[in-house]
């Protein structure tokens, strides 16, 4: 793993999203070239393509996929009906270089705003 590359890995963790360990060791044993899952606040998540330890948006045609988790926690004796126990919502958003931090950042403003109700 190169310096630009811990260096985008610890702006994200500055706004809030961690990598996936296993993702990253994978990563390095592929030499650079992978995807990383990105965990967030409010179990928001998102994968990134690399190549060569690099970012790359274009590979992933500058679309980003984000999730928030939901998980029902009910008693044992109580159904759950019409829903299933865990679900995603998901937030497609289009990312250019001179603003994938901006975009990461709004995923989490607009994510978390979701409530269950």
């Amino acid at each position: 793993m190169d310096e630009k590359f811990n260096e985008l890995i610890s702006r994200l963790q500055e706004i809030g999203y961690e990598p996936d360990n296993e993702d990253l060791i994978d990563l390095d044993m592929y030499e650079g070239s992978g995807y990383v899952s990105f965990y967030g606040p409010d179990r928001i998540s998102v994968a990134l393509k690399f190549e060569d330890f690099e970012l790359d948006l274009n590979g992933q045609g500058h679309m980003l996929t984000f999730f928030k988790k939901f998980t029902v926690n009910a008693p044992s004796q109580a159904v759950i009906k019409g829903a299933e126990r865990e679900f995603h919502i998901e937030l497609d958003l289009i990312a250019l270089p001179n603003r994938f931090f901006e975009v990461m950042t709004h995923a989490i403003e607009v994510l978390s705003k979701v409530e269950v109700k």
